[in-house]
């Protein structure tokens, strides 16, 4: 374990003192990074002076995008910005996620991807006119949350901008980049953040592999990349922000590194084949059907294209686990059902700033068919969407008297410590997963609502060995110092359902009809609690929330235990419509 990681805990204390010294700890290993940092590492002579070695391109780009640049439109996190004749790095009052994705330079991709000379002499004026930009105390927090990026995206387009161009634009283009190589080898080990540090080493890799001048830096930069991998890459193969969109893209980063260093016959760190190899795996546990990301702690985009891409370079192929214990989740396939369960604790921001309060969300998709989804977040559209994205109200699970499996600690003490919002929520959550000749089995259980309510939630998952029937059984138990009986308190069980999905009530109000894109269709029923339809949304498409429906299980505690439910295949489109006569699945 490294000092980092042993004076940083990853996952959100429960209790405010206990948060306190968190947040300090976090404070202390930073200074600690920094102080290191500076002892053992000088960048002087350190200078970029030409392109060492190739890296794999990345996914193709978007043509259409490229040419929209060149029309002055830039659409960025879900926001759209059209440059006026003095250039988009002038405009202003934009939303900081637009700003820093402008910045960062990975729409690169999009003018290579055009194979034009056109889109390279654009590309040269655009990084130009952003090294010569006059500096702007107001930007340079947004220049430097784009800093990994942008060295990444630069190393890695090099050869696109660099042919044909001129000497002085290569002169200022290499200049810049040792300025920002050296910065990462100097400051950003010391971020908080530690998604930050590790894009940062991730880029530092980049810069020193990829531009000559840069050699002496190789080992430090390695051995620091190896160390954040085996700091933050859990032996599940998980990131510590629980983030499965986090994963994919650190993987689309790092393998381009290995395949770097294996041209060059340069030796792979361990820290870093190691990471990989447990990687690959995990991101196959947190992939469903459709070939896209499950929607879990701040998901924002589903990159079917992106996981695709990376599945062609696994030469591995190995097995998903059943039950990611590190990482929190939970994973049950049989037949053609795939369900998805979260069953761990929110991280903290300077791990991920989008942490959610869903314990024991699940998703559920049907082959190539999502069925019940979390909201998932949107890079765009401000706070308000940001913390309703977080709110267990967004996920598939249970909320008890409208209140979250959690709370959010937001006050100027805690932003100093941590960087934003932190959120925390149960104290225990323990969960086991069987496998039988019968089907798939998950019991799990978590305590956030004890301390307020004084109960303890329990769901109870099981799907059948055909992937036929698919049932559920949430129940309400009374903490063992409260009285048997449980206070009568409203609850609601959502099923958020993809926006795909065409959901109809029963004429006798006891069951959901839902028909797939594919035309197949399943059956919902219940008992214990109420079932009706409401509105929803899905927001990890194309950055702008999608109108879409939910299931919802309405009771009261006290008045019931426990509250069973099933979906149950119907084969075709004709069953469906007849399905209504059908007698009720078998519940647990």
């Amino acid at each position: 374990m490294s000092n980092s990681q042993s004076l940083n805990s990853y996952s959100a204390p429960d209790k405010s003192t206990s948060l306190l010294y968190a947040g300090i700890g976090s404070l202390v290993a930073a200074q600690m990074r920094k102080a290191n940092i500076l002892r053992k590492n000088s960048v002087v002579g350190a200078r970029a002076s030409g392109l060492a070695m190739a890296f794999a391109a990345p996914q193709k780009g978007n043509c259409e995008e490229a040419a929209n640049y060149y029309r002055g439109i830039f659409n960025f996190a879900g926001h759209e910005v059209k440059s006026g004749p003095e250039g988009v790095f002038e405009v202003v009052d934009q939303p900081e996620g637009w700003a820093v994705e402008l910045r960062s330079f990975d729409w690169l991709n999009h003018l290579q991807s055009s194979n034009r000379e056109l889109s390279r002499v654009h590309a040269r004026a655009l990084i130009l006119n952003w090294i010569e930009q006059k500096p702007d105390r107001s930007l340079r927090k947004i220049n430097e949350k784009a800093q990994s990026r942008r060295v990444i995206s630069w190393v890695r387009h090099a050869g696109f901008v660099l042919e044909g161009a001129s000497e002085y634009f290569a002169r200022r283009f290499y200049q810049s980049l040792t300025r920002q190589v050296r910065s990462l080898a100097a400051l950003s080990y010391s971020r908080r953040s530690a998604t930050e540090r590790l894009a940062s080493s991730i880029a530092l890799a980049y810069g020193v592999l990829g531009l000559k001048g840069m050699e002496k830096l190789t080992g430090f930069a390695l051995a620091r990349l190896s160390g954040e991998l085996e700091a933050q890459i859990y032996a599940d193969g998980g990131h510590i922000s629980r983030n499965p969109q986090i994963l994919a893209e650190l993987m689309n980063d790092l393998l381009p590194v290995r395949e770097a260093l294996e041209e060059a016959r340069i030796e792979v760190p361990a820290g870093i084949s190691g990471a990989l190899e447990r990687m690959f795996p995990m991101l196959r546990f947190l992939s469903h059907g459709d070939g896209g990301l499950a929607v879990f702690n701040g998901v924002s985009n589903l990159h079917h294209g992106l996981v695709r891409h990376l599945f062609d370079k696994d030469n591995i192929c190995g097995r998903p686990l059943s039950h990611a214990v590190h990482s929190g989740y939970v994973r049950m396939q049989q037949g053609k059902i795939l369900v998805l369960m979260d069953v761990g604790k929110p991280p903290l921001p300077i791990v991920n700033p989008l942490a959610t309060m869903g314990p024991l969300a699940f998703e559920f998709s049907d082959e190539g068919n999502r069925v019940v989804v979390n909201c998932g977040s949107t890079p765009a559209n401000g706070e308000k969407w940001a913390m309703a994205a977080r709110s267990t109200q967004a996920h598939s699970t249970l909320s008890l008297d409208d209140q979250p499996a959690g709370r959010v600690f937001d006050n100027a003490i805690i932003s100093a410590l941590f960087n934003g919002q932190v959120v925390t929520g149960a104290k225990d959550i323990i969960c086991d997963v069987t496998r039988s000749a019968q089907g798939s089995l998950t019991c799990a259980r978590h305590d956030a609502y004890a301390k307020s309510f004084g109960i303890e939630y329990e769901r109870q998952l099981f799907i059948d060995k055909n992937g036929r029937d698919f049932r559920g059984q949430d129940s309400f138990i009374p903490v063992m110092d409260r009285a048997d009986k449980i206070d009568a308190k409203p609850f609601a069980l959502r099923f958020h359902l993809h926006p795909a999905i065409k959901a109809s009530l029963t004429n006798d109000g006891k069951s959901v009809l839902l028909v797939l894109s594919n035309k197949s269709g399943w059956r919902f029923s219940a008992k214990g609690a109420q079932i009706v339809l409401e509105e929803s949304i899905f927001m990890p498409v194309n950055g702008a929330p999608r109108k879409s429906t939910q299931i919802v299980l309405r009771g009261t505690t006290g008045a019931t235990d426990r509250v069973n439910w099933a979906f149950k295949r119907v084969e075709t489109a004709r069953k469906t419509r007849s399905a209504s006569t059908e007698s009720e699945p078998m519940l647990l």
